[in-house]
């Protein structure tokens, strides 16, 4: 009887603690099996970002940054940077490189700090964060 219980109270303390490992997991992928979608698509999230890029009155241009962040498991974004390359930023008249840089990092994280939430990436049929990656082309003729 003893080894009954014993066995029941092993399998007892096993489903409790794969279970919390699940609520916990903070791992974070680069690819799942359901991606995280932008609510209304890909052409909405196009429309999001061209709509909505502003940036401070500066003398220079961007033409290609990258916008990484996490999406979560409610679907919220974390873990935000942005990152230009040097090669892609174009100076006009006196401004300071520097300068440009940083303006274009603030609209930039501005900008992802207004995306509304996202529908979460699923994993083993379990919501689960996802790092999101969008190359932002613009084209200043």
């Amino acid at each position: 009887m003893k080894r009954i219980i014993l066995i029941l109270c092993f399998f007892l303390f096993v489903q409790i603690g794969f279970s919390q490992s699940d609520i916990n997991d903070t791992s974070i992928y680069d690819y799942v099996e359901v991606m995280p979608q932008f609510m209304g698509g890909e052409s909405e999230l196009n429309q999001f970002l061209f709509s909505n890029y502003k940036t401070k009155d500066v003398n220079c241009y961007v033409t290609y940054i990258i916008l990484n962040f996490v999406i979560e498991k409610d679907g919220s974004i974390t873990n935000k940077i942005v990152e230009i390359e040097d090669n892609y930023i174009h100076i006009l008249e006196n401004e300071v490189f520097a300068e440009c840089r940083q303006a274009w990092i603030d609209s930039s994280m501005q900008l992802l700090n207004q995306m509304p939430n996202w529908k979460p990436g699923m994993q083993n049929g379990k919501l689960v964060r996802v790092r999101y990656r969008i190359p932002v082309h613009l084209d200043y003729k």
